[in-house]
């Protein structure tokens, strides 16, 4: 009995039966490039395979041959392609940091650790990566806060650690204006004789 995502590997030559792949294991394909293993085993079960998949491809080869089908008789089809922002899906993890400062500080305290890779707490390389992760808490409590070029993603948090010069001119500027604008306001009123 064939289960509901059977995957299709081959014909066996003698007798032209499919060999079917139906465990659920992990399942891994070798062999030297241009020898069809994305043409004859991952596209063909793409476009058979009436389940949910999870694709890696790292050209959009795949994704070109298979996601219309996919999307007309399986459901959506979705592509996250870093190099391409136009045709990627993508995900801001910091829309879920609240504006309330002291519920952005929980938050971004929760997110750090997806953000950050840990390695052996006792080696000397972790009281730097504690520095190096107080850093990033403090940019993206920033960013989450106030924002950087009036964007709140995670490419502000990296032009807010390598800011382009003229990004660095308008930040002191806007950073100036603001400062002198909020001592405009605490100064004392004169009083008139």
């Amino acid at each position: 009995m064939v289960g509901k995502a059977p995957l299709t590997l081959g014909v066996f030559k003698e007798t032209g039966q499919e060999y079917i792949f139906d465990g659920a294991e992990s399942l891994i394909t070798i062999a030297r490039p241009g020898r069809g293993k994305t043409q004859a085993h991952v596209v063909r079960n793409l476009l058979q395979l009436e389940a949910p998949a999870i694709v890696l491809d790292v050209k959009p080869e795949i994704a070109d041959l298979t996601s219309d089908w996919r999307s007309q008789n399986v459901g959506p089809v979705q592509v996250f392609m870093p190099g391409n922002a136009a045709r990627s899906e993508s995900f801001n993890p910091l829309d879920a940091v609240p504006n309330d400062p002291i519920a952005a500080y929980t938050a971004i305290g929760r997110l750090l650790p997806l953000l950050m890779v840990p390695t052996d707490s006792q080696s000397a390389k972790s009281f730097w990566e504690g520095r190096a992760a107080q850093l990033l808490q403090g940019a993206l409590y920033d960013i989450c806060l106030r924002g950087f070029d009036g964007r709140r993603d995670m490419s502000a948090v990296v032009d807010w650690f390598s800011a382009s010069p003229e990004q660095l001119k308008l930040r002191i500027e806007s950073e100036a204006f603001r400062r002198q604008k909020s001592n405009a306001h605490r100064q004392p009123a004169r009083r008139c004789r």
